[in-house]
C-alpha cells in the first residue's frame, strides 16, 4: 500500500446572517507527486451562500492561511501566507428510487510571501445509490502548485477513485 496522496480537513462554519458565515479550518496534506510530504494548514475568514435550494447548496469562502511545509528534500517551510478562494458546490437528490449526489470542492490560493506561486487543490464527487443502503461513487482529485518541490515530477497532479459502498 502506497501513501502518494492524502488530506484531512477539520472545518467549522457557523451562519451569523441567512447569507454570510465565518470559517475556520485545520487540515493536513501530503502529495508525493509534487514532493509534499507534509503540509499543516491553519485558515480563518468569512465565506457567503451564493445558492441554497432544496436540491443545490453553492457557496464560497476567503481568507487567510497559514502554511507549515515539509518536502522530499529535507526542506521545511514555515509561516507561509497564502490568500484561498474556496468553491463549494453540492447538487443532490435523496428521494425514491435513487439516490445521487454531485459535489465539488476547488480551492485556489495565491501565495503572499512566496512571490507569485498559485495553488490548486480539488476534489469532486458523484455518488449514487443503486439499491437501498448501496452505492457507487467516482472521486476525481486534481492539484496543482505552480513551485512545487520536485520540479522534475511536474506541477500537477490527478486521480481518480472508484468507490463501492454499503450504509448500515
Amino acid at each position: 500500500m502506497s501513501r502518494e496522496r492524502e488530506d484531512v480537513n477539520l472545518q467549522v462554519l457557523y451562519d451569523l446572517t441567512p447569507i454570510f458565515f465565518p470559517a475556520v479550518t485545520l487540515a493536513y496534506e501530503r502529495n508525493m507527486q509534487l514532493g509534499l510530504v507534509r503540509r499543516f494548514a491553519q485558515s480563518a475568514g468569512m465565506g457567503a451562500k451564493l445558492l441554497v435550494n432544496p436540491w443545490i447548496h453553492a457557496r464560497v469562502v476567503t481568507g487567510i492561511v497559514f502554511n507549515q511545509e515539509r518536502y522530499v528534500d529535507g526542506r521545511t517551510s514555515s509561516n507561509l501566507k497564502e490568500v484561498p478562494v474556496t468553491l463549494f458546490f453540492n447538487a443532490f437528490k435523496f428521494t425514491s428510487p435513487s439516490y445521487i449526489s454531485l459535489s465539488t470542492t476547488q480551492s485556489l490560493f495565491f501565495g503572499i510571501n512566496q512571490n507569485g506561486r498559485t495553488r490548486l487543490e480539488g476534489e469532486t464527487r458523484l455518488a449514487w445509490e443503486i439499491i437501498s443502503d448501496f452505492n457507487v461513487n467516482i472521486t476525481f482529485y486534481n492539484s496543482y502548485d505552480s513551485r512545487p518541490s520536485v520540479a522534475a515530477n511536474g506541477t500537477s497532479d490527478y486521480s481518480m477513485v472508484f468507490g463501492v459502498g454499503y450504509t448500515f
